[in-house]
């Protein structure tokens, strides 16, 4: 039967495909337009399906195409529509924080109903099940007596026990499954929005906006040095230009937009009291404390992107700043910040 299908892509739904009649067996036809991959998925509360982690990404145009043609080759008829303006990042995340709550709340109850209802009670038949197995085999562990005539009891015995034990893990694990899938999605957001987490975030889109900029602007590196002439050679890239520099153009104010609402949420951190360790915070000779640990040994440098740490002769360690997670001064007092401004111990002791 041929249905009038609607193929579309934009940031706010991802891709997906609506139109279809449940069963009618579109599962086939689209692993046929993925060569036999299946990332389409079927939603049964939207009745569409959806390709996963699309949503804020440029549309995939192959993919698109493939489908498209597999589905009108079959006799459907197929609308294609494609949008791919980017949303502001405060919306993207604001959007993604909620499906995390969603996901996390729904999470819970399933673990609360496998935990208070059912599954608890699956969990207790299958332990007393298990008991019961176990009662019921030869007492002290007899072994087996091969060629009496209690052998082909014995080994039912021994096979009903294991299938029971087997039983009651997994009753168990299904319980401690869907609890441990709750704690996970409950952690999704804070990880996500934690300071070190987002520091390194702001590095990336900060190398990838200097990557954009060169492609824009056009740029010359230095590939090697001649080894008979001795004149370094150098690779010219010109500016981008026409379609090109429009979607890098595009992909700049994206980044732009990305860069400006993180740096707002660490200057927000900041502001609540969170210290944001960088250069003007530590010092030579200062202890760090890294991700919960004290480094046994000073501070041997302060860089601009990291610190060099002391150890054992002839050894040392490099670390990030967004690691530190606290500094004592080479007495090993603990440094205060007040304001984002480092505050040495003696002060602080002195104003108490």
């Amino acid at each position: 039967m041929s249905e009038n299908l609607t193929l579309s892509h934009t940031h706010a739904e991802g891709t997906i495909l609506e139109g279809t009649t449940p069963g009618a067996g579109y599962g086939v036809l689209l692993a046929q337009a993925t060569k036999g991959r299946r990332p389409w998925r079927f939603s049964g509360r939207d009745n569409r399906w959806f390709i996963r982690g699309t949503r804020d990404l440029e549309a995939p145009r192959d993919l698109i195409d493939r489908t498209a043609e597999v589905l009108r080759a079959a006799g459907h008829t197929v609308t294609v529509r494609i949008d791919d303006t980017p949303r502001p990042t405060a919306e993207v995340e604001a959007d993604r924080r909620e499906r995390a709550e969603r996901r996390t709340a729904a999470l819970e109850r399933k673990a609360e109903r496998r935990r208070i209802t059912a599954d608890e009670a699956d969990a207790e038949e299958a332990d007393a099940e298990e008991d019961h197995a176990r009662e019921s085999l030869p007492p002290f562990g007899q072994p087996i007596l091969s060629g009496h005539h209690s052998e082909g009891k014995h080994r039912r015995l021994i096979a009903a026990f294991s299938q029971a034990a087997d039983n009651a893990v997994i009753a168990h694990r299904e319980t401690a499954t869907a609890e441990a899938r709750a704690k996970v999605a409950a952690l999704a957001t804070p990880v996500r929005e934690n300071i070190a987490v987002t520091l390194r975030r702001i590095e990336e889109l900060t190398a990838e906006r200097g990557r954009i900029e060169r492609q824009l602007n056009g740029h010359t590196r230095k590939l090697f040095t001649n080894s008979q002439t001795g004149e370094p050679v150098y690779e010219n890239t010109p500016a981008a230009v026409g379609e090109r520099r429009e979607a890098l153009t595009q992909d700049l104010a994206q980044v732009d937009d990305q860069l400006s609402y993180w740096r707002a949420h660490v200057a927000a951190a900041e502001a609540a009291g969170t210290v944001v360790f960088g250069p003007e915070k530590v010092r030579a000779g200062d202890y760090v404390r890294i991700r919960g640990q004290w480094w046994p040994h000073p501070v041997e440098r302060v860089n601009r992107k990291t610190v060099r740490l002391g150890g054992t002769v002839g050894t040392s360690s490099t670390v990030p700043y967004d690691r530190i997670t606290a500094v004592r001064d080479s007495a090993g007092r603990d440094v205060a910040y007040i304001d984002g401004v480092r505050v040495e111990p003696d002060v602080v002791d002195g104003e108490r």
